[in-house]
């Protein structure tokens, strides 16, 4: 049997992947476990003696999911509300919030990229499922594994806030990692894994700044969100240029000649068609200025995906948009825009970018040697 405990950070899923383990334990069932976020990866890591694996990641690449799906795992989601695993990375690893809105990009994405034909049980960090033995008992269920009263306790107060810092205190003690985020390799507590725990915690924590770009570029894809339906919008504090850090609109300066003006937000997106459209404030005194823009992806094999030029101001209502198939929605994604190199020169705001689903993608993601069944 295959496990996967697939979680956002911080959102108890190192709780989970050790509450699975000692169900295993109390069976006296050997399985193996460990943490992977490749698929690759992980089939190098499955020892030849055993039948049953435990895979603890906080994303979960494409072949991750058919190897799920074809072997039909189970597999266990946490979640958390993404304002709260900022503050609580911030509090426990001096965490950038620029750079954790990317991993929880990633992590998010993932979750929302799993098919759900899969056999899952998905667990929200505010209904508390970590502070009620009851939640033992529903793992034992969901994995088809008998568990007693007794045992279900046993394991529920060895996971215990007071027990877990008192199992790290004695690992660091034995170990002397050199970091907070070097882990045990067993359970893989580490050094700043506890925070306090907090439901909320990000009023008056976060920064508005940072709320709102991860509102705007997270929210669609946290349950009970559908990023088919909701737009998602990459704030100008996600990206790469003068005075981004405000979050606000930014001014951008054209001389004449060809520059990159601003780039990023390498964010990461489900598979399938999306849009891009950028937020762009044609120059008050009326003077025409010509930009590029394009999507560009890290994909294997891959570059720009489609790029257009513009004229400022734009004749129609709405600002031309680019469509683009993404094909892995683990490959970071770049939005950039570019001065041109005609003489012209002049300002004009840039206020972000917000995207829309448009659908499955037109490039089924087939091998060329292999062909689809109806």
């Amino acid at each position: 049997m295959l496990i996967l405990t697939l979680g956002t950070q911080a959102s108890a899923s190192t709780w989970i992947f050790n509450a699975v383990r000692a169900l295993f334990s109390v069976n006296e069932i050997h399985a193996a476990s460990a943490m992977s976020e490749e698929g690759y990866q992980f089939l190098g890591m499955v020892p030849p003696d055993f039948d049953h694996f435990i895979l603890k990641s906080h994303r979960i690449d494409n072949n991750l999911i058919n190897l799920a799906r074809l072997s039909s795992a189970k597999v266990i989601v946490t979640s958390r509300d993404p304002r709260d695993v900022l503050v609580s990375q911030k509090e426990r690893f001096d965490s950038e919030y620029r750079d954790q809105i990317g991993a929880l990009s990633r992590s998010l994405v993932s979750i929302a990229s799993i098919p759900a034909s899969l056999n899952m049980m998905q667990l929200q960090y505010e209904d508390r499922f970590f502070e009620r033995s009851d939640t033992i008992r529903r793992l034992a269920s969901f994995l088809s594994l008998p568990v007693t009263d007794e045992q279900c306790e046993s394991i529920f107060a060895a996971l215990s806030p007071e027990s877990v810092r008192a199992q790290i205190s004695t690992w660091v003690s034995e170990a002397a990692p050199r970091d907070t985020q070097e882990w045990d390799m067993a359970t893989h507590w580490h050094a700043g894994h506890l925070g306090d725990g907090r439901s909320g915690k990000w009023v008056g924590a976060l920064p508005d700044v940072a709320r709102k770009a991860a509102e705007g570029a997270l929210a669609p894809f946290h349950a009970p969100k559908d990023f088919r339906s909701e737009e998602t919008f990459w704030s100008p504090y996600l990206f790469n240029g003068p005075e981004t850090d405000g979050g606000g609109a930014v001014t951008l300066s054209v001389n004449g000649e060809a520059s990159l003006l601003v780039h990023g937000p390498y964010l990461c997106l489900p598979v399938g068609r999306w849009m891009m459209r950028p937020v762009l404030k044609a120059p008050s005194d009326g003077r025409l200025i010509a930009i590029k823009m394009d999507a560009y992806t890290y994909a294997d094999d891959r570059g720009v995906m489609e790029m257009k030029t513009l004229v400022l101001p734009i004749a129609t209502k709405k600002t031309p948009s680019l469509e683009i198939d993404v094909v892995d929605h683990l490959h970071p994604l770049e939005f950039r825009l570019y001065s041109v190199n005609d003489g012209r020169k002049g300002s004009f705001e840039f206020g972000g970018v917000r995207l829309k689903y448009l659908g499955e993608s037109s490039n089924l993601g087939l091998h060329p040697a292999m062909s689809r069944v109806a």
